[in-house]
């Protein structure tokens, strides 16, 4: 069986994907989902309950998460393997550095942050978590197709150079003062 080569633009693409199907579970909490009818009592009727609840607040989670995730690593293993070349890459860059992912998590933010002001029981940590993620993403993509660069090197060839020597270590200054200047 031939082994393809995958294409870096299309695995980012699967990973926004991904991120952006994870994040519509904001937008299953607009929608008003029915409590099952149960009898009895305990935990697993309370579950029963609100399973169509937990069915429709985490279904998008369980299915964008898992692509994004693999295709985050096939990414990575790729740029490791040196699969691709620099112009492959560059659409890639070219994809993940445009403005557009930062001012979509902002913009889902700012609608989060009205809800909470105007909407009574509106879990507000959850929401800005998942609305930041394709941002996060984004960045990581970002992070993993950018050349590192080299670091500066501060202090060159600080190994051979002289120890520091004073002859008046630990003497009283001529005017008393025994602080640090």
């Amino acid at each position: 069986m031939v082994q393809h080569k995958p294409n870096p633009s299309r695995l980012a693409l699967v990973a926004l994907a991904g991120s952006l199907l994870a994040t519509a579970t904001i937008f299953v909490s607009f929608i008003h989902v029915p409590l099952v009818e149960v009898t009895g009592h305990g935990i697993g009727s309370t579950l029963w309950r609100n399973s169509l609840r937990c069915l429709g607040y985490m279904g998008p989670i369980l299915i964008g998460l898992p692509p994004t995730f693999w295709a985050e690593r096939r990414l990575r293993r790729g740029i490791h393997d040196e699969l691709w070349t620099e112009a492959e890459l560059d659409r890639v860059r070219t994809l993940v550095q445009k403005p557009f992912w930062r001012w979509f998590s902002f913009g889902l933010i700012a609608v989060c942050l009205f809800l909470f002001v105007f909407r009574q029981g509106f879990n507000l940590g959850f929401f800005i978590g998942m609305l930041i993620y394709p941002s996060q993403v984004a960045m990581r993509i970002r992070q993993l197709v950018t050349p590192a660069e080299a670091p500066k090197i501060l202090l060159r060839e600080w190994q051979s150079s002289k120890p520091i020597h004073s002859e008046h270590w630990g003497e009283v200054r001529q005017d008393g003062d025994t602080s640090i200047a």
